[in-house]
């Protein structure tokens, strides 16, 4: 993540996806990332309502970047998704 965030350019947009259910790969390196990059906003990930595909909830950390996750990152899993499972997180690039 760190390498490619420092060769995005202002405005860009950066996908950091997984095809881990572990909340470490996912939640927790989302909220760290965020903590880490203050220019780093999270988006909503475009066209996923349009999958009709049931989304995981986003699984719960102890961290005061709770609601931007649950509101901006998506997850996928076998049970609720019937798939083999992914999680997904768009940043943007402020500065």
């Amino acid at each position: 993540m760190e390498r490619g965030w420092s060769l995005l350019s202002k405005g860009g947009y950066m996908v950091y996806s997984t095809c881990s259910l572990t909340i470490k790969q996912n939640e927790e390196n989302v909220a760290w990332f965020i903590k880490q990059h203050p220019e780093a906003i999270l988006e909503e990930i475009p066209l996923v309502s349009d999958l009709d595909i049931p989304l995981a909830p986003i699984k719960q950390i102890n961290d005061d970047k709770q609601q931007l996750l649950e509101k901006y990152c998506v997850r996928f899993d076998p049970l609720i998704s019937r798939t083999s499972g992914f999680f997904l997180a768009r940043f943007k690039k402020m500065i």
